[in-house]
């Protein structure tokens, strides 16, 4: 009496039987022999069918052809790469003078001006949304002007109104920049991770430097998208 295994259908000619060395009880032992045969040789056929099928996908799914794909090059516009250009010298003078990572300044001014495409940055040369305090402009930007400005906490951010510096270059405008990261004390842990731009951004930003809660994420990405990492050598 043929006993059916659990995966085979009910009344299939190949199924397991009560006693390997019993045949069929009805039917032709050789007939049986030569179907299991052909049974055989479909079944690897088939296999190596798929097999050559499969292929290509494992291939394809390799992890280090998947993080290459991931790595791929960001194309820069014509103005892009010019922005770059203009600010990079004074990024690494930054980084040699006041200790700020290149690649940080450059990721800021991109965020905050839009590529140096704001009404702030063409109008006052002010890259970095400085504004003036009770002291006024500083020893460095040469006066204030009232301009737009985006206030932001955990609920949301709307318009409000700053007194923004005014400088005579992107160069002056980067400088001061450097020096209130260094001189102020709140950013005193921030500058223990120098050699660490990422992490120097994280407690920047946690000692209070803009309101946005997600302002470091946003600078980080930029960093990491553009490979400003570059710049920092």
């Amino acid at each position: 009496m043929p006993i059916n295994h659990p995966d085979t259908p009910a009344g299939n000619r190949f199924a397991t039987r009560s006693h390997p060395k019993s045949g069929p009880r009805n039917g032709s032992r050789t007939d049986d022999a030569v179907m299991i045969c052909r049974y055989r040789r479909f079944v690897a056929a088939l296999a190596g069918l798929l097999l050559g099928l499969t292929a290509p996908v494992a291939a394809t799914a390799d992890p280090a052809a998947a993080k290459s794909a991931l790595g791929k090059r960001v194309v820069l516009t014509a103005d892009q790469r010019a922005f770059l250009e203009s600010i990079a010298p004074a990024a690494r003078d930054s980084q040699r003078r006041y200790g700020v990572p290149a690649s940080v300044v450059i990721a800021q001014a991109v965020l905050e001006t839009g590529w140096g495409t704001s009404q702030l940055a063409h109008s006052a040369r002010n890259y970095f949304g400085m504004t003036c305090g009770p002291a006024g402009a500083g020893p460095i930007a040469t006066g204030c002007r009232v301009g737009s400005d985006r206030v932001c906490d955990n609920t949301g951010c709307w318009p409000s109104a700053a007194s923004f510096r005014v400088y005579e270059s992107l160069a002056d405008s980067v400088a001061d920049h450097g020096q209130q990261l260094k001189t102020n004390r709140r950013y005193k842990s921030a500058y223990k991770a120098r050699s660490r731009p990422e992490t120097f951004v994280k407690r920047m930003a946690r000692a209070g430097y803009a309101t946005d809660p997600g302002y470091a994420k946003r600078v980080i990405a930029i960093m990491k998208k553009y490979k400003l990492s570059r710049y920092n050598r």
